[in-house]
Formats: C-alpha cells, sequence, structure tokens
C-alpha cells in the first residue's frame, strides 16, 4: 500500500518509540492491579498497549469482572510518574537511533510530529526530561482526540496540524493498535518491535519491520525515489 507515494512528514509514537518507557509502565501495571486485588499476566497486558481508555476499559472488565479501570489506571500514572522522577538519567531512554534520526529529517526538511495515547501534560514533562521538548513541528496526544488508537483520530490530527496529506506520512510504531491506527488513517506504517513481537496482522499491513529507527532514512529514500 506504500509504494508509489511521496513522503513529507514522519509521525511517532513516543513510548517504545522514541523513548524507553513501555517497560516500566507494564510493571506500573501489574503492581497497581495487585494493589487492586488482581493478578495480571504479560501476555494479557501487551495487548491492552496503546488502546483507547473506552476500549480498553471494556477490554479488561471482560477478563476481570468487578475491575475498576480508572482507578487501577490512575494509580499506574501515580506508580510510574514517581518512577520517572527518579531517574538519575532520563536521556538513558532515547531508543536507538532517535537522536540521528530527528538530525536526518530536519537536514533533509522533512516535517516531524508525535501521536502518542498519553496526555498532554505527561508528554511535555517527559520531553522536557529527556530533552526532546522543541524537536517536533507538531506534538498530538490522546486527550486532544475523541478516540486514541487504533481508531486513526490522533494520526490524521497530526497530519491536518503539519499541513499535509495522510499518503503524504510515514509513522513509526511499536503497538499493534498504532500500526492498525497508521494504517486506517491512510499513511504508510513501519513496526519497529519492542515489547511486543509482530503478528501475522502486523506483517500484513506494515510497510517494513525495521530493527531501529537508523533505518528510517533508507526506507523514506526508497518510497520516495
Amino acid at each position: 500500500m506504500c509504494d508509489k507515494r511521496k513522503i513529507k512528514a514522519v509521525l511517532f509514537d513516543v513510548d517504545g518509540t522514541l523513548i524507553d518507557t513501555e517497560r516500566m509502565y507494564m510493571e506500573a501495571w501489574r503492581q497497581a492491579a495487585i494493589r487492586q486485588g488482581f493478578k495480571m499476566d504479560e501476555e494479557y497486558l501487551l495487548k491492552t498497549r496503546a488502546i483507547d481508555h473506552k476500549v480498553c476499559e471494556e477490554m479488561f472488565n471482560e477478563c476481570y469482572p468487578g475491575f475498576d479501570y480508572y482507578k487501577t489506571w490512575q494509580l499506574r500514572v501515580d506508580i510510574t510518574e514517581k518512577w520517572f522522577d527518579e531517574l538519575e538519567n532520563p536521556v538513558s531512554l532515547h531508543k536507538k537511533g532517535m537522536t540521528e534520526l530527528l538530525n536526518w529529517l530536519d537536514e533533509n526538511g522533512y516535517k516531524k510530529a508525535t501521536a502518542s495515547s498519553t496526555t498532554r501534560e505527561r508528554n511535555d514533562k517527559h520531553f522536557k526530561a529527556v530533552g526532546i521538548f522543541d524537536s517536533f513541528d507538531v506534538t498530538i496526544t490522546g486527550d486532544m482526540v475523541e478516540r486514541s488508537k487504533p481508531f486513526p483520530d490522533i494520526f490524521l490530527l497530526a497530519a491536518d496540524k503539519l499541513g499535509v496529506k495522510p499518503e503524504e506520512c510515514l509513522v513509526c510504531e511499536d503497538s499493534l493498535a498504532g500500526i492498525e491506527a497508521a494504517y486506517a488513517a491512510g499513511m504508510c506504517p513501519v513496526f519497529i518491535e519492542d515489547c511486543v513481537k509482530p503478528t501475522d496482522r502486523v506483517r500484513e499491513i506494515a510497510y517494513r519491520l525495521p530493527k531501529s529507527l537508523l533505518e528510517i532514512p533508507q526506507i523514506i529514500e526508497e518510497l520516495n525515489s
């Protein structure tokens, strides 16, 4: 689906794609659930990554009757933020190739945006801590759209704010929901494995499965050749 198109912008998921925070979030989910009397296995938690709150709540309630999703989610946020604040060197969370790719995009005139399911407040806090607060033309967060991933809204809003067409966007993602959202938006999704291995569905709709962000320039040049 990505052949014969001109890429003008790159849209990024944040957690697990730009900064290495997904394992921290997973452990915080487990601990928050335990405090509420529930034990969650990693396989199930991985299925709920980066998913719209309403969809995620339905998934949890179906599997764990009596589960207070929003109370546990807020506890998970509190645990995560405590851990984040205690990090001695937040810059160490940079994913491999992040700095090199952002510099390359700037040098070659590509627009850049982030599209994350988190809130704007936490997004800005984390971006400042890891030193990338001013690195993007547009920053879109989950509280700016009615529906988050796997719905395409968040990516479509990012493209609109950048002033580019959806088909002119390459999307870097590490979640199944994110790949589905990018595909539904009519964009060109690439899947960079972090906590979740690519499924058959991901292999079907993702244009490439690069090992790191270092491979993105080559993919863009290939598409634009």
